[in-house]
């Protein structure tokens, strides 16, 4: 028996659960909410938490991870019908922060297997073995593979004029055949260089090391490592991938097809590499303007709901806090065209003199009506002295702004994000912080297009962070997270821009 918690907004969905719990032999307890939830397993054991992933006072991705810093034994299961996100990307989120996933409708058997799963007694700690093996072959047995399938001239004239960039791996998963494609891209001169190398060091991975690909920790979420694990199990597979190489500020979006081959007698593993970054800044940058735009635009909502039973004396602030972020929606869709004209190479910046700690208010007052600040405060920490720096108004507070709503979804209510602002020898540095901690599988992920702890358009401000802070406002961005301190985003960018009219630098290209 054990002794089991769940989670659900909903009353009805609660009963069933505690029905079918108890008919399955466990003491089951329920809670309509996170808080409501915390504080139960604060004062009782809790052997196993069930909850439901989008209730109105806090979701469960964020109630998964407060229970697993605040509870590290208590087993987690997500539930989910999926919403307007969809079941399958809700519950695949939710395995990467740990738990084990339930869909809805439930079922007795359904609840029955997935408890027996997670109490079921851990194995020995497999996860310090390496993701994929990390034995290499031969420098003699890789060249004498490569001589063969180039005794091959068939089949290495065919991959050559494929304008794909195709490689063939051992089952150690080195270069054994590079196309031209392959070679001019990855920046090589000639196949000599390149047999013996794992993929990751052919495409610049940060965390490839001395051909380490495949056996880090980061290596578990990546596609292209994905990928090959399938194929070397005789199955093919094809995975996007984000991989953050050696070269400062770039990034490669891939499309990763791999396949299992035998080419006379050798048993190889084709890898298919195609470059998908602009069909990802696409569709980034188009669910960056919606995310924005529904925050602004909750802002407005709230303010409207408040407003019908507002005192008279309350009125004209809640109208110029309407008028504010009815101005700020317009810069919002002014702000999309202006970044499709950037990717056009088109978008002139426009820099303009400023107040950080006006900056700083004028995003706390932007967001302190928005919904997702509702019993949680917002605190511009004093600023020493006047930071009077140039840069383009719309982009940062774009960047601020997403910062402020990522801080505030991390947070239950009665917390504090707290803003500031400090002058630097040549930059100005801001800071959003926040008590939660972001668990472990977000932080390798957290600047990822592709990779959210909230869902589809929730969390893609990180991304929107980075690409517009480094593009066009030539600064950095970067975090840190424990459980100790919290998390802290800063974002520091240059005292002075580029002259209106220049093109963005490097940066996040």
């Amino acid at each position: 028996m054990a002794r089991v918690l769940v989670i659900d907004d909903e009353q009805p969905v609660r009963d069933v659960m505690v029905a079918l719990l108890a008919q399955d032999g466990h003491d089951a307890a329920s809670a309509p909410s996170a808080r409501a939830a915390l504080a139960y397993a604060a004062g009782h054991p809790v052997d196993v938490v069930i909850t439901d992933m989008f209730m109105p006072e806090q979701d469960g991705f964020d109630t998964l991870a407060e229970f697993r810093q605040r509870f590290p034994k208590t087993a987690l299961v997500a539930m989910s019908g999926g919403g307007r996100m969809g079941q399958k990307a809700v519950l695949e989120i939710a395995r990467c922060l740990g738990a084990a996933t339930l869909e809805k409708p439930i079922s007795l058997a359904a609840l029955h297997a997935v408890l027996e799963e997670v109490l079921a007694p851990a194995p020995a700690p497999a996860r310090e073995r390496p993701f994929l093996p990390a034995e290499l072959a031969s420098p003699a047995d890789v060249q004498a593979m490569h001589a063969r399938l180039m005794a091959t001239p068939m089949l290495v004239e065919m991959l050559d004029a494929l304008p794909g960039l195709v490689v063939l791996l051992n089952r150690q998963r080195q270069a054994v055949f590079v196309n031209r494609a392959a070679l001019r891209r990855f920046g090589f001169g000639s196949e000599g260089e390149v047999v013996g190398l794992r993929p990751g060091v052919l495409l610049q991975c940060a965390h490839a090391g001395d051909n380490l690909c495949g056996t880090t920790e980061y290596c578990r979420y990546c596609g292209a490592g994905r990928a090959l694990a399938a194929s070397l199990k005789g199955k093919q597979s094809e995975l996007e991938c984000r991989i953050a190489t050696i070269v400062a500020g770039d990034e490669l979006d891939l499309r990763v097809a791999a396949s299992p081959i035998t080419v006379g007698g050798d048993e190889l593993l084709l890898l298919a590499v195609t470059d998908i970054a602009d069909e990802k800044r696409r569709e980034a940058l188009e669910a960056m303007f919606f995310h924005d735009v529904l925050n602004t635009a909750g802002g407005i909502q709230g303010l409207s709901h408040l407003i019908r039973t507002a005192d008279t004396g309350e009125v004209p602030a809640m109208q110029s806090a309407l008028e504010r972020l009815s101005d700020a929606l317009v810069d919002e869709i002014q702000m999309q065209r202006g970044l499709v004209l950037a990717e056009r190479g088109e978008l002139p910046l426009l820099p303009a003199p400023l107040d950080a700690r006006e900056v700083l208010e004028a995003v706390a007052a932007r967001y302190s009506g928005h919904e997702v600040a509702k019993g949680r405060d917002i605190a511009v920490e004093p600023v020493e002295g006047t930071i009077a720096f140039s840069a383009d108004p719309t982009i940062l507070g774009r960047v601020l702004g997403n910062m402020v709503k990522n801080a505030l979804e991390a947070v239950p209510v009665g917390a504090t994000v707290r803003l500031r602002a400090t002058r630097e020898p040549s930059t100005v540095r801001f800071e959003v912080q926040n008590a939660g901690e972001m668990p472990e599988a977000a932080q390798k992920q957290v600047f990822q297009r592709s990779f959210s702890t909230k869902g589809a358009a929730r969390g893609l401000g990180t991304y929107g962070m980075r690409l517009l802070t480094e593009r066009y406002l030539g600064g950095h961005v970067w975090f840190e997270s424990d459980a100790g301190r919290g998390t802290r985003f800063v974002a520091e960018v240059p005292a002075t821009v580029p002259a209106p009219g220049s093109k963005p630098g490097r940066g996040a290209e």
